[in-house]
């Protein structure tokens, strides 16, 4: 938890990083202000794609991760963009290790999309 909330802590007065460098900021947390298995514990549950994160997919959407891989299994993505670019108005669940939607790329513009985090996430008000 200290890992978490000194992570947390420091991201908040920092602009915002791409996935790569946060790993390899994570990462770095090993090097001596934490014992090495934390980081790595913490790399490992968050994955390659963490949920939140924009991804594309090869059938050229554009989702969001919102569930970890199961098993042999790819992370779970909801679509928001639709193949020429169009907003979805409400989110499809894809399946990220059928063929049709394995992920192409992370997704990282400079302004991040508006979206309906109640859609995405599952909750309603």
């Amino acid at each position: 938890m200290r890992a978490l909330r000194g992570y947390d802590h420091q991201a908040s007065y920092r602009t915002r990083l791409n996935v790569s460098d946060a790993r390899r900021l994570i990462a770095t947390l090993g090097d001596g202000t934490f014992r090495p298995a934390i980081p790595r514990a913490l790399l490992k549950v968050l994955g390659d794609y963490p949920p939140g994160v924009l991804v594309r997919l090869d059938n050229n959407e554009v989702g969001v991760v919102c569930g970890r891989p199961v098993r042999a299994r790819g992370p779970f993505v909801k679509a928001i963009f639709g193949p020429r670019g169009n907003r979805y108005s409400g989110t499809f669940e894809r399946d990220t290790s059928v063929l049709e939607y394995n992920i192409r790329a992370l997704e990282e513009p400079e302004v991040m999309p508006s979206m309906d985090f109640s859609l995405i996430w599952g909750f309603r008000s």
